[in-house]
């Protein structure tokens, strides 16, 4: 009888008998402490990062003796960038002492603006105003050209190869669609695949086709009215002859081309069909 009672108390999940320890309705108590872990750990990860979102876009996220400057905080007492005022910027020499900017000795104001070093400023090299341009530097307050690079007059250094400003040569510049390769403008910067240009390289890349896009016909931005098609690069101008219907069999479009567009027969002012 006392071994059948021990084998029936043993039976009943209990810590102490053999077998699993854990107690009853129990599973991994670690795994799931681990879980719990980590999603605090995660959870604190994301109100980090919104709370970093928030300083970026909300005037009332920022520390005492800070204002909001799109795009954060500042603290205008002090910060060069930002001295007195969101939009007042010291210059590259010039210090902001209780919100007034301040020259350094051997800095020099220029234009009632910001403090610059004549003698290393390469956007104000020997006088205010004097830029060595994007591939030249200022040394003792005289413009020289790196490596490479070529003076174009009084708009300092460049390097023909790759500025889109002075590309292949000083005169030249290239549209704001086109990057400067070998001395050559050239649409999309290689972001689209051939015969296609990204007319907006700052934005996420959209590629299109000049000889056909309506809104960017020929050249970005040009874009074609309604009554227009883009076909080679040209806005051609068509109408819609209620008298033909949905085929050109039998269609008089005089001077125009009959093209059948989307279910209609249009008269194109062109030598091809859209």
């Amino acid at each position: 009888m006392a071994r059948i009672a021990l084998v029936l108390f043993c039976s009943i999940p209990f810590a102490g008998c053999g077998g699993n320890s854990n107690p009853v309705g129990g599973g991994d108590g670690d795994a799931d402490a681990d879980t719990d872990a980590d999603a605090d750990s995660d959870a604190d990860t994301d109100a980090d990062a919104d709370a970093d979102a928030d300083t970026d876009t909300d005037p009332s996220a920022c520390d005492t003796g800070e204002v909001f400057c799109d795009p954060g905080c500042f603290d205008l007492s002090s910060d060069p960038a930002h001295c007195g005022d969101c939009d007042r910027d010291c210059g590259s020499a010039g210090i902001c002492n209780a919100g007034s900017c301040e020259c350094p000795a051997g800095a020099v104001q220029c234009d009632g603006g910001g403090c610059y070093d004549l003698a290393t400023d390469p956007e104000h090299c020997g006088e205010c105003g004097t830029s060595c341009g994007e591939a030249g530097v200022c040394n003792a307050g005289t413009c020289e050209c790196a490596p490479g690079a070529v003076r174009c007059g009084d708009a300092g250094c460049f390097d023909l190869s790759s500025s889109e400003e002075r590309c292949g040569d000083c005169g030249n510049s290239c549209e704001a669609w086109e990057t400067c390769e070998s001395g050559v403008c050239t649409a999309g910067g290689g972001a689209c695949d051939p015969g296609l240009v990204d007319c907006d390289p700052s934005d996420a890349v959209a590629c299109t086709d000049l000889v056909s896009d309506e809104a960017h016909c020929g050249s970005c931005f040009d874009s074609c009215g309604d009554a227009e098609f883009c076909i080679d690069g040209n806005c051609e101008s068509f109408f819609n002859p209620d008298f033909c219907g949905d085929t050109c069999d039998g269609c008089d479009c005089g001077d125009f081309r009959c093209c059948e567009v989307g279910g209609a027969a249009l008269c194109v002012d062109a030598d091809a069909c859209p």
